[in-house]
């Protein structure tokens, strides 16, 4: 691993957040052009169904961004001692 510099380190530090903003934002761009698509090409009642699943996958994501997705399929080994 090679060492970087201070102004290395101080050009990530300011890079980094505005990388992160930048793509938070083209998701929330994404997201919004393609609910008006599928709004536009299917009828509301596969509209409500698609809200519908939205809002359990969303709930989903939310588990796995809080690594309960390891919690669970984490396997308890034997002690040491036991």
């Amino acid at each position: 691993m090679r060492e970087m510099s201070i102004e290395e380190i101080h050009r990530r530090a300011r890079r980094g957040p505005m990388l992160l903003l930048l793509r938070r934002a083209l998701s929330l761009i994404i997201t919004l052009l393609s609910t008006i698509l599928i709004a536009r090409l299917v009828g509301p009642r596969a509209y409500g169904l698609a809200a519908m699943s939205a809002v359990v996958l969303s709930f989903l994501q939310v588990f796995r961004d809080y690594r309960l997705t390891n919690a669970m399929l984490w396997k308890p080994t034997k002690e040491v001692g036991a």
